[in-house]
């Protein structure tokens, strides 16, 4: 995994400002995040859950969403100890504690429901394999997990890629402004996802294809543009694998 210093940093500086992202989306992206939270709600099953956990759990978000009927516990894990102070701000119920990703401080065969909601960006190649062993050693037979991750093989994804972390940081070492837009973010192409939740053991019940657009430029008509395309070529599985973002949901088998 990429520096975890440096990425606590990072978070530690957007995490005051994060649930805006949210409850007031006005960028693209934004409104991607939205969606992807909307997206994963929708894919929960059955809501008779003993525990759930959200693994990257933010500024509380999916908590806020997750309808907790049964009286289920929750768990909000996270790397940055300043996005879960943000998260017991916005939701007190849930129980939160502080680790990574490959190696989670959760009992195994333990928990119903895993959410993780873009955090594998911040998971190098060679440990995706630990981090889908990881989710199916906590998960109980049967239990579902829903994750998301950026699409390689998206041309916006890509276009996106390049001015972020080649363009735009090339122009701030050449004149010495700015700092980075993040402590750094992989994609990965569907395949390599594929492939590593059937190494660990799940089954793929659903894909979700997110965002048709690059989230670069924010006027109106790029976000009328955007929703119009998200509603139409979201079920579409040719032109829906062009979405920047996909959205999983997989399943531990039961005994």
């Amino acid at each position: 995994m990429e520096n975890r210093e440096e990425q606590q940093e990072y978070f530690a500086e957007v995490s005051s400002e994060y649930d805006k992202k949210y409850n007031k989306p006005e960028k693209i992206i934004d409104y991607e995040k939205v969606h992807r939270l909307e997206t994963a709600i929708n894919l929960i099953e059955q809501r008779n859950h003993d525990k759930v956990v959200e693994i990257g759990v933010g500024s509380g978000e999916f908590f806020n969403k997750y309808s907790n009927d049964t009286g289920a516990d929750l768990i909000g894990l996270d790397i940055s100890f300043s996005m879960i102070k943000t998260a017991q701000r916005n939701e007190s119920d849930p129980k939160y504690c502080q680790g990574t990703i490959t190696d989670l401080p959760i009992d195994s065969n333990s928990i119903d429901l895993v959410v993780c909601l873009g955090v594998i960006g911040y998971v190098e190649k060679e440990e995706i394999s630990i981090v889908m062993t990881e989710f199916n050693r906590v998960l109980k037979p049967g239990g579902q997990l829903i994750m998301s991750f950026a699409n390689r093989l998206s041309p916006y994804r890509s276009f996106r890629q390049f001015y972020y972390y080649n363009l735009l940081e090339m122009g701030k070492k050449i004149t010495g402004l700015g700092e980075p837009v993040t402590s750094g973010y992989n994609t990965y192409s569907p395949n390599t996802v594929r492939e590593a939740l059937q190494v660990a053991d799940f089954s793929l019940k659903e894909f979700c294809y997110l965002t048709f657009s690059t989230g670069i430029w924010n006027t109106n008509l790029n976000v009328s543009v955007y929703n119009l395309f998200d509603r139409h070529l979201k079920d579409c599985d040719l032109l829906g694998r062009l979405a920047m973002t996909w959205v999983v949901d997989a399943r531990k088998p039961a005994i």
